[in-house]
């Protein structure tokens, strides 16, 4: 047994030798830090607990240094599969961590090359089959006119050039939603943009007996393309006229600095299923396997169209029907 009695140590008691009556008592002066010391190395649950607290400091800041770079590394991962191709940052760190970051943004430089190569030999063909469409749907005149008898034929023949027409339209819109860039974007009225939609909208609604209604167009610029936004709402308002039973809501809301469009049909809906796949393109739900009118482009250019204007589309099912939720950002609110 060992005990400190002030600067002194004191140890005992001993077993004398050879007189079992006596005990040997060592008395020495001693160090304070001798003391300690001696006491740290003796007890190796004290050591354990020392060696953590000094420790501690330098395995934080290997840690930290060493989950940066894959931090960085994930949130690039992160940025791309939202679609964000651009300003990746360069990722630092040790020498692995450095070779597996240029490896990465090789990576992506490569898909998007690809990605913008597939987009223009899309486009080109789109492009190329238009010419010979053009040349049978002048044939199909000339046979209507001199072999009247084969009205029925010629008839389907031009229902299907013109779905043909409606389809390669359709790619090509996806194309231009893939390629644009947010530098083509202007300053835009959102009447200016909903007003001829909702006019052919009624049309429409008319020639189908449905009844079409909207909600005011609030006073506010979109920071967008034209062509596109109403290309993106067109699609999916013609969608909710082909599929509803007795009508279609266009809903405008204002939310902060964001506008809501609602569009809303009573007709038979997706599955639950399935709505996370509809804006997919070429993807085509059960319930429009017998719908031969489109190619399962529109809801696809639509969040494309969507995320290139920083806003976003949403699908639920209703009591009965389908209703997309989009938004997107308010370049300025104009007062009336």
């Amino acid at each position: 047994m060992q005990q400190k009695l002030g600067k002194r140590l004191l140890i005992g008691p001993i077993d004398h030798p050879t007189d079992t009556n006596l005990k040997i008592y060592l008395n020495y002066a001693v160090l304070e830090q001798h003391y300690w010391l001696t006491r740290l190395f003796d007890d190796p649950l004290l050591l354990l607990i020392f060696m953590l607290i000094v420790s501690l400091p330098f395995i934080t800041f290997l840690s930290w240094s060493l989950s940066k770079p894959v931090r960085a590394l994930k949130n690039s991962a992160d940025r791309v599969a939202s679609g964000h191709w651009d300003n990746l940052p360069e990722i630092k760190g040790p020498l692995e961590f450095r070779a597996v970051g240029l490896s990465f943004q090789r990576m992506i430089f490569i898909i998007k090359k690809n990605q913008t190569e597939k987009n223009q030999l899309f486009a080109n063909l789109s492009h190329e089959l238009r010419t010979p469409l053009a040349r049978i749907g002048l044939s199909n005149a000339l046979i209507r006119r001199k072999y009247p008898e084969l009205k029925n034929e010629i008839v389907r023949i031009e229902q299907n050039l013109l779905a043909l027409e409606t389809r390669i339209q359709a790619m090509l819109s996806l194309s231009k939603a893939q390629m644009l860039e947010k530098e083509n974007l202007e300053p835009l009225l959102l009447e200016d943009i909903l007003m001829p939609i909702i006019e052919e909208a009624q049309f429409e609604a008319h020639q189908h007996q449905l009844k079409f209604n909207w909600s005011k167009i609030p006073a506010i610029e979109i920071n967008g393309n034209l062509s596109l936004l109403q290309s993106a709402i067109e699609n999916i308002l013609r969608n909710a006229l082909r599929f509803a039973k007795k009508k279609v809501d266009l809903e405008i809301s204002l939310d902060n600095n964001t506008v809501i469009l609602k569009i809303s049909d009573d007709g038979k809906g997706v599955l639950p299923e399935e709505l996370e796949f509809i804006f997919t393109p070429f993807y085509r739900s059960e319930q429009q396997e017998n719908d031969h009118h489109g190619a399962g482009l529109g809801l696809a250019i639509a969040k494309l169209a969507l995320e290139v204007h920083k806003g976003s589309i949403s699908a639920a099912n209703q009591t009965s029907g389908l209703c997309i939720i989009l938004t997107l950002p308010v370049h300025k609110l104009n007062q009336k």
